[in-house]
């Protein structure tokens, strides 16, 4: 559009201002831009909140001004050429125009905001070509007008009126010059085609269809205020392209070569136009960013410069004044009182701190005088010697030193410490030698500081300085004192030995007295070193016997043959540890001796305290008698050195790597000693044993273990002091549950539970043990667990018998023939009273269940202690019998006969027809379960009744004692096994005084019937009559019908709980009793109430549910000490005193039966009416030489028993045997 004429290629200085998203054109006036359009029009439009815009365009507008700002920092730009296309004013959308002049003058404001320059802007309105008639009005024209410019100049840069009324003015000045040429054109008609007439004619009319829109924009674009000086218009031109007649035009982006009125524009207007861009910001600095910062550090360095000089004239006045007044502070000061100790370290250190804080020095280059004259510091210094250093710095120094040597004197005249071991005593003789190397060193620099003979004064006084302050105080000079020491030293110096007169006072003969000392410690050390090589042999020895605690007993020789592996091993005469104690001692006491006038004979008595020449074949000789059986020797010699036996290093390894099994270090290890109630166990304590286990066997898989032999001795040690973990887990775990136990259903059915969570650990337990080969420790467990399930079985035996399952009531007897056995109601009631039995046994089963899977899961364990109701095999077939009954609907299963005998015999039985129907009755064998047993106990009942009116009378006569003894008594304690739940007192008191009113006629009823059942009914009784003549008088009032006087005693003490009177005779059977001659003393003791041996009575009440503890005290020099034992569960060691405790209800009779005699007879031979007791005590020797001895100590007692309220003390006669159930 320019033409090349006027283009030239760009040169290099001009190729090096490439801008990114701009084009550089070189004209012969000037340089032409050309960026990209899409910026500055999307940066315009983020800037005025379009939010479509990307926002990417705005940082790459602003870089682009950026980087034209830096290439051009005086002046970016002359001028901008703002074009706008023709289109936009005849689209005719006011909405759109108005986006666009905002737009536009957002990028005008943009520019001249970042490069500070109001600028002047050239109007270009493109694409005229839209235009109807352009091309035809332009065609009619000369093709030189093409190059000119066709638009409107501004006459100035500033306007008179607003930008609202240019468009008019432009409009009608454009309009006079088509005109004109119009008329010139119609003169010269020829050059009018006739297809161009009539577009020519009106083009201007077209033309003027621009002004309103264009008015419209540029009043937009342009509006100014009064405030600011902003870009101003220099002209608004018009460009298209002109094409022949026919032709389209080719609209395109980009740049294009055809369009008109374009040069002259450029060349003649824009680019001629130099100089009109003006500066919006006036001022000093420069444009550039680069040039501005220099100028502001040039400025600012001259006022720095300036200021300093001031400073410095004002600090050099003020520390002149500073250290006057410093001074002035230290002249003030006063030496201690005489009497009144060392001075203090803070003072001195005050002092210290204020003489480093002055600064006498007041030099400069600003002022060259200060830089010759030092009368200042050296005055200073002076003042500072005379005032801080003479009156507190030295004396203190000296002072503290003093001490020092008081301190080391009297260490050395106290003689060695007692009971250390080996690096104990080196430690302290090589922690002395120093103290006294440094003391000395410390003394040496104070008299050098004075420079006082012997010594020169320090050539640099100042670090020898600060280590005898920080020794002398034992506190650190502050670390700025020692970085600015200020007019330290100067001071220090100045100093010289007119400026002290005192002196270190040292106690008389010090170097002799530290010169012994140290002798003395090496000798210690030596024989400690002889006696730390001997040390194997005792703690090998601890591990082989597995004494306790092992951990410790383990890292004490693992220390020991570590020792001996880094120290010894590999050594040889001429490279040992004696060797180089030896070297070391003498080389740090040379400085003594040399430097310090110590005894000369010094090292030579120190040095042969570890000769190595005698004493390396000695220890050597000690190393190799040591061995281990299945090793051998500890120690061999390989290639001429002393080296650890190659199969040991297993063993090592091993030994070092116990430590990381937790149960290793627990200590103390308590015994296990099962004490019942295992549902109540915590389950913690157990899984912390399983883990111990798991534990155990992870350390022995690792691969550095695994191939060891299976007898190595850290094997040995980590099952032993496994062993020993897991029943302590046992005991924790025991120990957290509460001993109490109840046999109500819901405490049942709660253990029933719990022991489901328990059983399965401790069962893993169990089976590790075995697995393990720790066979006593299993059995422990094992036969624990299993009393506590057979137990509960037994008490589920016994909650079933509570129950009343299948017991029917009985009619009361009759002589009438047809008179019924029992009135069970309709066939629908029985079957539903049937049913009902059934689901109470299935919840008995289902509390039994927990116990029966233990049981058959669990070691067999032999124990005849459960009645055959409460075994494993009882509940497992009952289990049975009703899964067949429920499940299969079995006819043949026992509740199905048992529901057979209800329905079918039961129901019809009359007294004249019981015998013919029992005998008509074909019963089914019996089996080991509930539904049998209670099937037998009832086909024997009706067979008793159907006997005859003697045999219904006794069966209704006995029937309701039986049951009630079996529903309330039976299977606790004393009408149970010794570990069973306590009877009730006030159950035992109301069935005993019941049975007394009912004892006469029942004994009558049932006497004279042969049949053997009725003949353990009998056996039952008579057990029940002596049980009741032992009650009467205490639990059982002895009122009799009619005794109105004895009913009101009783009813006074009705509240107070029943009493018998103990006669305790402590040294019974004295023959047998094996050393009881060594018990000092022996108490018995109930609640306040109690017996002593010697000389503390035999007489004593005994409340029924209190405790009675028995206390065995060993004299104090006897050599034996009572011991635990698992035999004894209620025996407990405390010291020198075994104690055996009894508690619950019946107390007293458990104790009595606990410890019944194992072969003398159950009274005191010498007095019948006395139970006889034996306690056996298993005891140690308290001082044992080699291993332990042990033996058992037994202890005989024997107890009467009395009323306490009767009138003559008769003694009670114990029951032979408790009945344990009621025949039934």
């Amino acid at each position: 559009s320019i033409g090349p004429q006027h283009t030239q290629p760009l040169d290099e200085r001009q190729k090096q201002l490439e801008l990114e998203g701009a084009t550089w054109y070189a004209l012969d006036q000037g340089l032409v831009l050309d960026p990209d359009g899409k910026w500055p029009e999307s940066a315009a439009a983020v800037a005025l909140g379009d939010g479509t815009s990307d926002g990417a365009d705005l940082r790459r507008w602003q870089k682009f001004l950026d980087q034209l700002d830096a290439l051009r920092p005086e002046r970016a730009l002359d001028g901008i050429v703002l074009a706008v296309s023709a289109g936009t004013f005849l689209q005719r959308d006011p909405a759109r125009l108005m986006a666009l002049a905002q737009n536009a003058c957002q990028q005008l404001r943009s520019i001249e905001e970042r490069l500070e320059f109001a600028l002047p802007v050239y109007v270009v309105v493109t694409a005229c070509d839209h235009v109807e008639g352009f091309s035809a009005f332009w065609r009619s024209q000369s093709p030189q007008r093409r190059t000119e410019m066709v638009g409107w100049s501004a006459p100035s840069q500033l306007f008179e009126t607003p930008p609202e009324q240019w468009g008019a003015a432009i409009f009608e000045a454009i309009g006079a010059q088509l005109q004109a040429l119009q008329v010139e054109t119609a003169a010269h008609c020829e050059r009018i085609p006739e297809y161009d007439a009539d577009p020519m004619f009106l083009y201007p009319l077209r033309f003027a269809q621009l002004q309103m829109p264009f008015e419209q924009w540029l009043a937009i674009v342009f509006q100014v205020s009064a405030w600011e000086t902003t870009f101003f218009l220099r002209g608004v031109y018009f460009t298209g392209t002109v094409a022949g007649h026919g032709d389209q035009i080719e609209h395109r982006d980009g740049p294009r070569h055809d369009v008109a009125f374009v040069r002259d524009l450029i060349i003649d207007k824009v680019l001629a136009e130099k100089h009109l861009a003006r500066p919006t910001r006036a001022g000093v600095w420069s444009r550039n960013l680069l040039i501005r910062r220099v100028q502001w550090l040039g400025v600012l360095g001259f006022s720095v410069l300036v200021i300093a000089f001031a400073v410095r004239v004002w600090i050099i006045d003020s520390r002149i004044g500073h250290v006057i007044q410093a001074l002035e502070r230290m002249q003030q000061l006063q030496a201690p009182a005489p009497g009144a100790g060392c001075i203090a370290q803070a003072p001195a250190y005050q002092l210290i701190e204020q003489v480093a804080q002055i600064n006498a020095d007041v030099s400069n280059w600003l002022l060259p005088v200060s830089l010759v004259d030092s009368r200042l510091s050296r005055q200073s210094a002076r003042r500072v010697i005379d005032t801080a250093f003479r009156k507190v710095i030295l004396p203190g120094l000296a002072c503290q030193l003093s001490q020092r040597a008081d301190k080391l004197g009297s260490e050395a005249t106290r003689g060695i410490t007692a009971e250390l071991d080996y690096s104990q005593a080196l430690r302290n003789l090589n922690s002395f030698v120093q103290r006294v190397d440094l003391y000395e060193r410390n003394a040496s620099r104070f008299q050098r500081l004075l420079g006082k003979t012997p010594y020169a004064k320090d050539r640099v006084p100042l670090p020898s300085f600060f280590d005898l302050l920080e020794y002398a105080y034992h506190t650190p000079v502050p670390p700025y004192v020692r970085s600015r020491p200020g007019l330290l030293p100067l001071t220090l110096a100045a100093l010289t030995d007119e400026d002290f007169t005192g002196t270190i006072t040292t106690p008389p003969q010090l170097k002799q007295n530290v010169s012994d000392h140290i002798a003395a410690l090496a000798a210690q050390a030596s024989m400690l070193l002889q006696s730390e090589l001997r040390a194997g042999l005792p703690l090998l020895q601890q591990l082989q016997v597995k004494e306790q605690p092992i951990l410790p007993h383990v890292q004490q020789f693992t220390r020991w043959l570590n020792w001996i592996r880094t120290e010894w091993l590999g050594s040889s005469a001429d490279n040992n540890p004696i060797l180089s104690v030896q070297n070391q001692l003498v080389a740090s006491l040379k400085p003594l001796v040399t430097d310090f006038g110590y005894p000369s004979y010094l090292q030579s008595q120190v040095g042969t305290q570890f000769d190595a020449a005698h004493q390396y074949p000695l220890a050597m000789q000690t190393l190799n008698s040591l061995s281990l059986p299945g090793y051998g020797a500890l120690f061999v010699n390989l290639n001429g050195q002393i080296a650890l036996n190659p199969a040991m290093q297993g063993e090592l390894t091993g030994l070092n790597a116990l430590s990381s099994l937790s149960y290793m270090s627990m200590a103390p290890l308590t015994e296990f000693n099962c004490t019942g109630n295992l549902a109540n166990w915590s389950p913690s304590p157990l899984k912390d044993a399983n883990q111990n286990v798991a534990d155990y066997q992870k350390f022995l898989a690792e691969p550095t273990l695994k191939g060891d032999r299976p007898d190595a001795l850290y094997r040995q040690l980590a099952r032993y002091q496994l062993e020993l973990a897991v029943n302590n887990n046992l005991a924790q775990a025991q120990a957290a549950a509460d001993l109490a136990m109840s046999s109500t259903e819901a405490q049942l059915s709660a253990d029933s539970g719990n022991f489901a969570t328990i059983s399965p650990l401790a069962l893993n337990i169990e089976k590790q043990f075995r697995t393990l080969g720790m066979d006593g420790s299993a059995t422990q467990l094992t036969q624990c667990a299993h009393q506590y399930a057979n137990g509960q079985l037994g008490r589920i035996s016994l909650l079933a018998d509570q129950s009343q399952l299948y017991q029917p009531s009985y009619l009361p007897a009759s002589q009438d023939p047809e008179a019924y056995f029992f009135d069970l109601g309709s066939t629908p009631v029985v079957t539903d009273m049937l049913a009902r039995q059934v689901s109470r046994v299935q919840v008995l089963v289902g509390y039994a269940q927990p116990f029966l899977t233990y049981l058959g899961q669990a070691e067999s364990w032999a124990s005849s202690a459960s009645a055959n109701t409460a075994n494993a095999a009882y509940w497992n077939n009952t289990a049975s019998e009703i899964k067949r009954y429920t499940q299969g609907k079995d006819t043949n299963s026992q509740p199905a006969v048992l529901d057979n005998l209800f329905l079918k015999v039961l129901s019809t039985l009359q007294n004249n027809n019981c015998s013919e129907q029992l005998t008509a009755y074909s019963s089914p064998p019996l089996g080991n379960d509930l539904f049998s047993n209670y099937r037998g106990r009832l086909m024997q009942s009706v067979q008793m009744r159907c006997k005859g009116e003697r045999y219904a009378q006794a069966q209704n006569a006995y029937q309701p004692v039986a049951s009630r003894f079996n529903r309330e008594l039976a299977g606790r304690y004393p009408f149970g096994a010794l570990d069973a739940d306590d009877a009730g007192l006030d159950a035992v008191k109301r069935f005993f005084t019941d049975y007394e009113s009912r004892r006469a006629a029942l004994e009558k009823q049932v006497t004279g019937l042969k049949e053997p059942y009725w003949k353990n009914v009998r056996q039952f009784l008579a057990q029940l009559d002596q049980v009741d003549a032992f009650l009467q008088g205490n639990m059982v009032s002895t009122t009799v019908p009619g005794d109105t006087a004895a009913t009101g005693n009783v009813a006074a003490t009705a509240d107070d709980a029943p009493l018998v009177s103990l006669n305790v005779n402590f040294r019974a059977l004295k023959p047998g009793a094996n050393g009881s001659n060594q018990i000092s003393e022996m108490t018995l003791v109930s609640g306040t109430k109690g017996v002593s041996f010697p000389n503390g009575g035999s007489a004593m009440d005994w409340q029924f549910g209190q405790p009675l503890v028995l206390d065995l005290s060993w004299a104090g020099l006897s050599l034996w000490r009572p011991s635990l034992a698992i035999t004894a569960p209620d025996l407990q060691v405390d010291g020198n005193t075994a104690t055996f405790a009894a508690t619950g209800n019946w107390a007293l009779l458990r104790m009595i039966e606990r410890h019944r005699p194992d072969s003398e007879p159950a009274t005191d031979p010498r007095d019948a009416s006395r139970a006889l007791l034996q306690f056996d005590v298993p005891v140690l020797q308290s001082k044992p030489a080699g291993s332990p001895a042990t033996d058992t100590a037994h202890v005989f007692l024997s107890i009467r028993v009395s009323n306490v309220n009767a009138k003559t003390a008769t003694p009670l006669k114990l029951p032979a045997a408790f009945p344990i159930s009621a025949p039934q």
